[in-house]
């Protein structure tokens, strides 16, 4: 391989729109953060509401933790953005996108170099074109960062990853003494999160679920002298 150096930018032709962060999986919401997003403390504010006692449903139950998630690791993202000076950071030798079978999947291999990062699979990077020293560097009009999360660990020596992008990748290749870089910085790792949000979707382990719900049937209701009403499920915190 021939000792080159990376750039990564975004296609201005496939920005990406706005997506519909209800129906969209834990990742692509994440992905969906802006700048702006992330640096707005209020994000959330009008989605989180109070956990109540009692839950109709597990549907309901599981549902009403999906926004408390989603501002639990947009406040983590925002405080660690508030750091980004002090976070680990590796410059990028070489990207190739990977074949996925489908387009929208972005996937691609990295190779890292200068090891200040090591990556660990669940962690959310950013790409950049400098090195941050403060959170405006990662908004420069024409090279935006772009967010991607470490899915695998191909090689340690050299350091070789396979990541998940948020967005398409250009990856262009310089004549050594042009010395553009590219870099890859540690913002948060997401492995407790996606557990989590795995455990909170019907497909997941609802074993989980069950071992925090208490359901009270509509008979033991009647035996207990009070009026018979759909089934309940309520809360007990562990």
């Amino acid at each position: 391989m021939a000792n080159t150096s990376s750039s990564i930018t975004m296609s201005k032709q496939k920005q990406k729109k706005p997506l519909c962060r209800k129906l969209q999986g834990f990742l692509d919401v994440v992905f969906s953060w802006s700048l702006h997003d992330i640096l707005n403390k209020d994000l959330y504010k009008y989605q989180v509401e109070e956990l109540p006692l009692t839950f109709s449903s597990t549907a309901q139950y599981m549902d009403s933790f999906t926004y408390h998630l989603y501002e639990e690791t947009h406040a983590d993202l925002l405080s660690q953005l508030a750091g980004i000076f002090r976070a680990p950071v590796s410059s990028i030798y070489d990207v190739q996108r990977l074949p996925t079978g489908g387009h929208k999947e972005l996937m691609y291999q990295m190779t890292l170099a200068g090891m200040k990062y090591e990556p660990k699979v669940g962690d959310l990077v950013a790409l950049t074109e400098v090195k941050p020293k403060r959170i405006n560097d990662l908004d420069r009009p024409n090279s935006p960062f772009l967010i991607a999360y470490v899915t695998k660990i191909i090689d340690q020596s050299p350091t070789r990853v396979q990541v998940l992008s948020s967005n398409v990748i250009e990856s262009n290749s310089f004549e050594e003494k042009e010395q553009l870089k590219s870099f890859v910085v540690y913002l948060t790792n997401l492995t407790t999160n996606m557990r989590i949000w795995q455990a909170l979707k019907p497909s997941g382990n609802m074993n989980v679920i069950q071992r925090t719900l208490s359901f009270t049937s509509p008979h033991e209701i009647d035996k207990l002298g009070c009026k018979k009403t759909k089934t309940q499920i309520q809360l007990y915190y562990l």
